[in-house]
């Protein structure tokens, strides 16, 4: 079987959740036949750029369109697509994000599998001007427009979110979950003083919302319990924020480390204060597949259910004292954060691992084109 694997992202890419995403799909596809990558990376201009000999066949920087309708720019596009993707057939294109699929799609002849990707987006609610918030939710209602036209033009769509699934009108569909590796077991070693765990890259403005929030709204309910807790945040953070907050009683901002697994392993409890943005949250898999206690905003868990329960896998808060009692709780009772961790490690390696991910692929492929599929 020929297929033709298209991402934003150079397929050995896995330094964030969707560069992550795009290796884990492009890996499984490698089991059901011979796979090749074209790169589509955006740029301030359209252009080649060169590409990863051993695992692309050409990369492609684009200046994305103002416009989802011909345009110079998309035209552009879809010119260096054309021929770069001249004289070679395929049996199936699987293409990352709606978006990319409405360029490369005039120029093949295959069926296309769309990977989605969270298509439900809502903007921070906290410190946005009346002015942007309109601006952002006008911008967001024009993208939900464009992705209802596009999506039925296809042939299959992967959703990442349940709630996407219900919303959206398609030819034919199925859920593909976000996953993470497992990593190998360890010992817990939580510290002391207690450490608050939150990971994330803090350039992204829901992370930074989440930050914002649990400092100001819970963070000081739980130091008057216990003076000496440390919130310690982990991921790439501008400088204006990393000032911000490091000047403040018990924060540690550690900014990029080389070792997530040492973080985890010493967080008391780790949490996802997250209230906007994308509808699955990587990072409470990465939490629970370190088997760690977790505390996660009602938004962070929606995307997951029915499948991660509250109460079962980890624990929900809805209001700042919600947060402070859940943290606490978590803290002062180890067998139970112990518990937690346990029995959410065990749910993302059945639900959300790579396994996972591969037999949904070959779930989805091998029933349509199985005669131009392997028998492995």
């Amino acid at each position: 079987m020929k297929i033709l694997f298209v991402s934003l992202t150079p397929p050995m890419d896995r330094s964030y959740g969707a560069a992550l995403r795009a290796n884990n799909v492009w890996r499984s596809l490698q089991s059901l036949g011979e796979v090749d990558t074209l790169v589509l990376t955006a740029g301030d201009e359209t252009k080649y750029l060169p590409a990863d000999k051993e695992y692309e066949f050409a990369r492609i920087q684009f200046l994305k369109p103002m416009l989802p309708w011909s345009t110079p720019r998309s035209r552009a596009i879809q010119a260096l697509l054309s021929n770069a993707l001249q004289g070679r057939h395929y049996d199936l294109a699987v293409i990352r994000f709606v978006h990319i699929a409405m360029f490369v799609a005039p120029s093949i002849s295959a069926d296309i599998v769309v990977d989605a990707d969270d298509l439900s987006k809502t903007l921070p609610t906290i410190g946005q001007s009346l002015k942007t918030r309109i601006l952002g939710n006008a911008e967001l209602r024009g993208r939900d427009l464009v992705t209802r036209y596009l999506l039925p033009r296809y042939d299959h769509i992967w959703f990442v979110n349940p709630k996407d699934m219900q919303r959206f009108a398609v030819r034919s569909g199925s859920l593909l979950p976000n996953i993470v590796d497992i990593p190998p077991p360890s010992a817990a070693n939580p510290t002391s003083p207690p450490t608050i765990l939150m990971v994330g890259t803090f350039a992204y403005g829901p992370n930074r919302e989440g930050a914002n929030y649990f400092i100001d709204e819970a963070l000081p309910a739980i130091q008057a319990a216990i003076p000496d807790v440390r919130l310690r945040l982990v991921g790439y953070c501008l400088e204006q924020y990393v000032g911000r907050w490091q000047n403040r009683k018990g924060i540690e901002v550690a900014g990029f480390v080389d070792d997530l697994a040492k973080e985890y392993e010493a967080a008391s409890v780790v949490i996802a204060p997250i209230f906007s943005g994308g509808g699955t949250q990587i990072k409470v898999l990465e939490g629970l597949a370190y088997g760690k206690g977790l505390v996660v905003s009602e938004f962070a868990l929606a995307g997951f259910q029915p499948r991660m329960a509250a109460g079962t896998h980890l624990e929900v808060a809805m209001r700042p004292q919600d947060w402070a009692e859940r943290c606490l709780s978590l803290i002062r009772n180890r067998p139970r954060a112990a518990a937690l961790g346990k029995a959410g490690r065990e749910m993302v390696r059945e639900e959300y691992s790579f396994e996972r991910m591969k037999r949904d692929i070959r779930s989805t492929i091998q029933p349509r084109w199985a005669q131009a599929a392997p028998a492995s």
